[in-house]
């Protein structure tokens, strides 16, 4: 047998065994269903017949067809690690902040959030930096990133001077962005600090009330004790939120 082949073999005997792994395991894997129980056994059927083919090709002494009936499985595999790779890349990115903002300035402080470095937080401002920093490439404020990635350093950016009153580039306060993402014992946090529920972004139109009225809720959220107790709070200051009809399950 020729060297080339014995590694494009193994290779393909690897990716046959993994894929039925991953088959076997998908059929006692919580929340599949029998469709996709199915479908998983697609690639182990196709891999372990193009192994076979390679191996009846290797047998009957052709093994330049073998050889490339076998790069198949090892392009894939390729392919697959370097999409994962991007993947990764991009997800590492958007954490860190390196997605939302280009200004270096933004770009480290969104850094220090988001592995909740306070000490370099702390630098920063003893440099004679601020939290409050905008980024006219950005449409986030350095707290409403920390609300949308990484909600558990809120309170650390607030206990350091973030301003919560600060509109982002849209003229959105962090509190419309609470709302619009259902964190609603945020929401009552800002408005604990004191960020204006009456506030209108730049378009005019938005406000803490219409973002409540135009969002799609379930009636399990209609229900939930703090969103009910967020609209008894607004209604108190004078501000009317029309209940939606709730979502079908």
């Amino acid at each position: 047998m020729p060297r080339y082949l014995l590694p494009i073999i193994v290779v393909d005997a690897l990716v046959f065994l993994c894929t039925l792994g991953v088959a076997g395991w998908a059929q006692h894997a919580p929340g599949q269903d029998a469709a996709g129980r199915g479908m998983v056994w697609f690639f182990p059927i196709i891999f372990g017949g193009l192994l076979g083919t390679v191996l009846f090709f290797r047998m009957i002494g052709w093994p330049k067809v073998a050889a490339g009936i076998g790069v198949i499985p090892v392009v894939g595999v390729i392919l697959v690690l370097l999409n994962g790779g991007r993947s990764l890349a991009a997800g590492v990115r958007e954490s860190s902040g390196a997605a939302y903002f280009q200004e270096p300035r933004a770009r480290e402080l969104a850094k220090a959030v988001a592995k909740g470095d306070s000490a370099a937080l702390r630098r920063i401002l003893a440099a004679g930096g601020t939290l409050n920093v905008g980024d006219t490439s950005s449409d986030y404020t350095l707290l409403t990133f920390a609300l949308y990635k990484h909600p558990h350093r809120v309170p650390m950016l607030l206990a350091l001077g973030a301003d919560p009153t600060l509109p982002d580039r849209d003229g959105q306060t962090v509190l419309m962005a609470a709302a619009a993402t259902d964190r609603w014992g945020e929401a009552l946090r800002f408005l604990d600090l004191g960020v204006d529920p009456r506030h209108v972004a730049s378009d005019g139109k938005t406000t803490l009330a219409t973002i409540l009225e135009t969002r799609e809720l379930s009636a399990e959220t209609l229900a939930d004790p703090t969103y009910r107790d967020l609209t008894r709070r607004l209604a108190t200051l004078g501000i009317s939120v029309r209940r939606p009809a709730p979502a079908p399950p």
